[in-house]
């Protein structure tokens, strides 16, 4: 028999369904990489290894379950599938995320941190050169975050935002 798995976690839908726990449209599990360190989110929470010098691997001790996982410079976030909520820590993790629950995606950059909500961009954090002012766009698909600037995707186009130092924000034009 062919073993499905819709979101590709290596766990057939078959036993997400029964286990009474898990969604098989979800991955239970993620991981990612920031600038010195990397965090896998698991069933039983989230491990984080490497550079530890502003607390980016000092997980929150309550945060467990679904998470999308997106680590910048100095610091971690995880936005909770269950209701939308985005939680950081390390570098500024006070200030460095927009706050609100409902959020469908999370890209975290170097000071900064840009969530997609109902096809709009919101976004917190260091705003140096303009990073956390996303341009009002509707219809957005994804965000990205890079260390200084961001960009989001739509179906016509992609608008970037926030320091230019090297041509970052100067989007080719796409056919």
């Amino acid at each position: 028999p062919i073993k499905r798995d819709t979101d590709f976690d290596s766990l057939s839908d078959k036993f997400e369904l029964d286990s009474n726990g898990r969604n098989a449209i979800l991955p239970d599990y993620d991981i990612s990489s920031g600038y010195l360190h990397t965090c896998v989110s698991q069933d039983d929470g989230i491990s984080c290894w490497g550079d530890n010098e502003s607390g980016q691997l000092d997980v929150p001790t309550d945060l467990k379950g679904n998470v999308q996982l997106e680590l910048g410079a100095r610091n971690s976030c995880a936005l909770k599938q269950a209701n939308g909520e985005i939680v950081c820590w390390g570098h500024n993790a006070d200030s460095s995320a927009p706050v609100g629950l409902g959020y469908e995606q999370i890209a975290v950059g170097g000071s900064h941190t840009c969530a997609l909500k109902n096809g709009l961009i919101t976004c917190a954090g260091w705003d140096e050169s303009g990073r956390a002012t996303p341009p009002e766009v509707s219809g957005v698909l994804k965000v990205v975050a890079g260390s200084s600037h961001s960009c989001a995707l739509t179906n016509t186009a992609v608008h970037c935002w926030g320091k230019n130092q090297h041509g970052q924000i100067d989007v080719p034009e796409l056919t």
